[in-house]
């Protein structure tokens, strides 16, 4: 046997003098193994990855309730409230869904993180003085613009105050929409109160990557300094873990509603504090813990 070491092909010669050549490229074969064993592995820390992410961990509730995927005219004919203030946090969604509820409130505020400035998309109702749009640096996303019209109006806010993120017309996002905007309890999913002290967002793992929605646009996670949120809401809120595991967490999407008396019944301090955690980054794990934390100040 003569064993070609330059292409490991093995030519055997028979007792006939016939040649039988065999090509074996065992390097080809090592690497199909490598490539086999390579996906099994991927499978399962896939299966684990969405097993164990915290995107994952939220708990179905409130089958029952009413669901709108819509406005219909029927839709408008029903609903009904107090007029309160909405807060948009707006970097370049669709807005004109806001005509369509815009009799339900009264005064418009936007905060508009686009580089470009220009007036947001599909933005109109019948009476554009009731519109009112400040441009801010793309740090914090949603709970540093909340943040900053809470510090903004401190001493004057409306009776009543909605905040939504730029899109809720996503379905479920939706129905919690609607309900903050009529002043009804809605939980369509719930954070298991078990997990809430080890609540940690890291996106994409390793990457600390996000995605926002479209499955085209990612940005970089910054992590918190705090994690996980036990030992943030120990740091900025004071809270006791214990306190944690009592906590009903909903799926809001950043939508949440508040009084004026509840909005003032926490000291300027405490909103500057939370808001000093997300000014340093676009995306950033404190963000995902303010969520949470709204939940907290403003049971809905």
């Amino acid at each position: 046997m003569k064993i070609d070491l330059a292409d490991l092909r093995w030519s055997i010669c028979m007792p006939d003098k016939t040649i039988f050549s065999i090509h074996i490229t065992t390097s080809r074969l090592f690497a199909a193994g490598l490539i086999l064993a390579g996906i099994a592995w991927a499978h399962t820390a896939v299966q684990r990855f969405i097993q164990t992410h915290p995107a994952a961990q939220w708990v179905s509730r409130d089958e029952k309730s009413q669901k709108y995927t819509q406005l219909t005219a029927a839709i408008l004919q029903e609903l009904h409230n107090d007029k309160p203030d909405l807060v948009i946090a707006y970097y370049d969604e669709d807005l004109s869904w806001v005509h369509d509820i815009s009799h339900l409130v009264d005064q418009i505020y936007v905060y508009h993180k686009h580089p470009d400035k220009k007036w947001p998309t599909n933005l109109s109702i019948s009476n554009t003085d009731r519109i009112h749009v400040t441009h801010l640096d793309n740090f914090g996303r949603d709970s540093h613009s909340f943040l900053t019209h809470i510090l903004k109006h401190y001493d004057h806010h409306a009776q009543r105050t909605v905040f939504t993120v730029g899109d809720p017309t996503i379905i479920n996002r939706f129905s919690t929409f609607l309900h903050r905007l009529m002043d009804k309890p809605f939980c369509w999913k719930q954070y298991p109160q078990n997990k809430i002290r080890q609540y940690a967002f890291y996106g994409i793992p390793l990457l600390n990557s996000v995605n926002h929605g479209d499955g085209t646009k990612w940005s970089t996670l910054t992590r918190a300094e705090y994690s996980p949120y036990d030992r943030w809401a120990a740091h900025y809120l004071d809270l006791e873990p214990q306190e944690l595991e009592k906590a009903v967490i909903c799926l809001w999407d950043g939508m949440f509603s508040a009084t004026a008396e509840e909005i003032k019944s926490y000291p300027p301090d405490l909103y500057k504090k939370l808001r000093d955690t997300v000014s340093h980054a676009s995306t950033t794990e404190d963000g995902y813990f303010v969520t949470f934390t709204w939940q907290l100040l403003f049971p809905q």
